[in-house]
């Protein structure tokens, strides 16, 4: 007699979000000089001041970035400034893109930010897949200028859902 099948809880292939550890530091750094789009190498990142050691600081003192794993290996990372209320680095490995991690990341981050803030924020450039990505999820441009990007970045806002009518 056949055994009956249970199913699991967890899938092999499962995408498994939780927040960022020291550890992850160096493939943070693989996936965001990775990418195609909005891509800055290490040099030019630094000169940003996002650092190794600005990211770590990040994540030792804030609850405020997540990785994704897929097969047991971080494909994506997102990170926020929850006083701000700015999504500020949302990035997902080139080779892994279509899997649905930059949705799940980007749904983490906005919860995150709602929970603080009304209307939340963040940058990119205007006529890139990132833009077109964050816009198909309700993102809208703003009127504001950024203050020090490039002149193709522009930001972009969200509002916090409005909650159903509860009744009287």
């Amino acid at each position: 007699m056949a055994k009956p099948h249970t199913p699991s809880h967890t899938k092999p292939n499962a995408l498994h979000i939780r927040l960022a550890v020291p550890a992850d530091v160096p493939r943070i750094f693989d996936i965001r000089t990775s990418v195609h789009d909005n891509h800055l190498g290490l040099d030019a990142l630094a000169e940003l001041g996002i650092t190794p050691a600005a990211v770590l600081e990040q994540i030792e003192h804030n609850a405020n970035t997540w990785v994704a794993e897929l097969e047991a290996r971080v494909q994506g990372f997102a990170m926020v400034d929850a006083a701000e209320g700015w999504l500020f680095a949302l990035f997902v490995d080139p080779l892994c893109a279509g899997q649905g991690i930059g949705s799940t990341l980007l749904s983490i981050a906005e919860s995150s930010l709602f929970q603080h803030h009304q209307c939340i924020r963040l940058e990119t450039a205007v006529n890139s897949p990132a833009a077109r990505f964050y816009m198909r999820r309700g993102w809208v441009r703003s009127n504001t200028a950024p203050a020090k990007s490039a002149p193709e970045d522009a930001i972009f806002t969200k509002n916090a859902p409005i909650p159903p009518f509860a009744g009287a």
